[in-house]
């Protein structure tokens, strides 16, 4: 009959496969952050889209309203120095989750130019617009 000596281990195999293990779990982590990041970021910017698309759409509201001669409170007349002429500032803020736009236009409503020498060329409706941004 054979006997087997058994020789001494020291565990090396069973260390090895702990770092291994150390390694994969902390990459894995590190994965799951960057996503869990990625997430929020996208998140964000389809909230900073329709916010954009709403203020978008009450300017255009407020502006139509000023159109039909009603004026609107967010509307601010800013100047009346050209003939036949008003200017508007129209702000406006909308936010979707955490993400909020603010758009400002200049809008000018041509009233009775009959009298006016020479008469403005300008058209009327939106002149400039700008975004307003925040953090």
């Amino acid at each position: 009959m054979k006997t087997t000596k058994y020789h001494h281990q020291h565990g090396s195999t069973l260390i090895i496969a702990l770092l291994f293990t150390v390694v994969v779990s902390t990459l894995v982590l590190i994965t799951l952050q960057q996503s869990a990041l990625e997430s929020k970021m996208a998140n964000y910017f389809n909230n900073k889209n329709l916010s954009f698309a709403l203020a978008e759409q009450a300017l255009h509201n407020k502006e139509q309203e000023l159109l039909k001669g009603r004026v609107p409170r967010e509307a601010k007349l800013i100047s009346d120095r050209i003939c036949g002429v008003l200017f508007y500032s129209i702000s406006i803020k909308a936010t979707s989750g955490i993400a909020t736009t603010k758009l400002q236009s200049i809008f000018a409503k041509i009233g009775d130019t009959s009298k006016c020498e020479p008469k403005p060329t300008l058209l009327e409706g939106r002149q400039s617009w700008m975004e307003i941004l925040y953090n």
